[in-house]
């Protein structure tokens, strides 16, 4: 992945040639000053954008132009963590840690500490912690010491259970599937794999008047078995400017639902489910669901789409006010023509944290969730519980391995085989 080269073009030659020799020093320096400056603004332009991919090649760009540009590595470390790469960020969180170790107000301790965490450094997380909390007092101790004192116990936990076994066995899918960008949100389609993604072709840009959108592909095995990789192009999905992903087939495969998300006029990504009803052969122009499920304002995504006693259910997450902390699980029935009986999963489910990609195994009434709110081993872990709409039992980590020190989520099920998938971050 690559910079377009657009956005460093350079004066510098043209002024060290019509320069007097006397001058050629002064005019260097002012010219490589204007550079970095120049290079720090697009660096942090890219950074508010949520480029992390560009704003990482900048800020590195930046200080090379200038040693003394720290606050760089702070920006670097950040962009690689939201990237979810937790560990590129490491070196960088460290390198600021140790410009600001003795700053008790600095954040970057808990910052390094989950890094840390994410790549099953526990001890040496456990330690960032401790140092992040004794420092902390009046609200800010208020306000993270439930926050450590979890992340502490999600240290213990992780470390109590390294010696765990499995009969499962988790195999990533070859390069025809995973692309060096982002691959995610597998769903099972008539033995193939639907998912999101960039174009494995895109470049990095701060372009934006030329950026790149997350798209459904379509994955399926050859007559030799090996995978094959394409944009999925059944329907009338995949638009600009709009980034779409998240896709479920109704049990009927009559209804196909999916998110498509933009950036509002706040600079925040809101997502929307929309539905495509296949008529004959032909997918019919996608709908916006209603306002019971696409709540104005708020993120709407990942819906699940399941057959429950002969009744339509949707899952799906929202931040929406009234919830039990950041992206719930929320269910709604589809009957009468018409989607109703909207429910918040609750706090069996439901934290104070973040869930995600809900599956519902209806056969044998499983809940399959992820969560950063549970104990578990390191971000988002998988989770299951067993139950219905009306009552769930508690949810029980999925364990090694399908869960790691990274990010471990969307899970599926292929209901014909002894087998399902999921979405990770871990290294391999």
């Amino acid at each position: 992945m690559k910079i377009y080269s657009k956005l460093f073009l350079s004066t510098s030659a043209a002024l060290l040639i019509l320069a007097m020799c006397c001058m050629e020093t002064k005019c260097f320096a002012q010219e490589k000053s204007f550079n970095t400056y120049r290079i720090g603004r697009l660096a942090k332009y890219a950074f508010k954008n949520e480029n992390y991919y560009a704003a990482i090649e900048l800020f590195k760009k930046r200080l090379e132009g200038d040693a003394t540009a720290t606050e760089s590595n702070w920006y670097i470390a950040e962009s690689y963590f939201a990237l979810r790469q937790y560990g590129h960020a490491i070196p960088y969180y460290q390198k600021t840690y140790q410009n600001e170790k003795d700053n008790p107000t600095s954040d970057v301790k808990l910052k390094y500490g989950m890094a840390l965490k994410m790549t099953a450094q526990y001890e040496e997380a456990k330690f960032m912690f401790t140092d992040f909390i004794k420092n902390c007092k009046g609200n800010k101790l208020n306000a993270y010491q439930q926050r450590i004192k979890k992340e502490i116990a999600d240290c213990n936990f992780a470390l109590e259970a390294k010696n765990d076994t499995s009969k499962f066995i988790a195999i990533p899918l070859d390069s025809n599937v995973n692309s060096a960008n982002s691959d995610f949100a597998p769903c099972i389609y008539k033995e193939q794999l639907v998912f999101s993604s960039l174009p494995a072709d895109s470049a990095i840009s701060v372009d934006e008047n030329n950026p790149e959108y997350v798209r459904l592909f379509l994955a399926s095995k050859n007559k030799s078995g090996a995978w094959e990789r394409h944009e999925f192009a059944e329907g009338p999905f995949n638009t600009q400017p709009t980034h779409t992903g998240n896709a479920s087939f109704s049990s009927d495969g009559k209804k196909f639902y999916f998110t498509r998300c933009q950036i509002d006029e706040k600079n925040r990504m809101i997502c929307s489910i929309y539905v495509s009803e296949k008529r004959a052969t032909k997918w019919q122009e996608p709908i916006k669901l209603s306002e019971d499920i696409n709540k104005p304002g708020y993120t709407n995504t990942q819906p699940y789409s399941v057959q429950i006693k002969k009744e339509e259910v949707l899952f799906f997450i929202s931040d929406r006010p009234g919830g039990m902390g950041g992206k719930d699980i929320y269910a709604i029935t589809y009957k009468a023509g018409r989607f109703s009986d909207l429910r918040n999963l609750g706090n069996k489910i439901n934290t104070a944290g973040d869930e995600a990609s809900p599956f519902y195994d209806a056969v044998n009434q499983i809940l399959y969730f992820s969560s950063d709110g549970w104990k578990g081993y390191g971000g988002l872990d998988i989770y299951k519980a067993k139950g219905n709409l009306a009552k769930w039992k508690d949810a029980q980590n999925a364990g090694r391995p399908f869960n790691s020190a990274t990010d471990d989520y969307y899970f599926v099920l292929d209901g014909n085989k002894n087998e399902g998938y999921f979405v990770s971050n871990r290294p391999q």
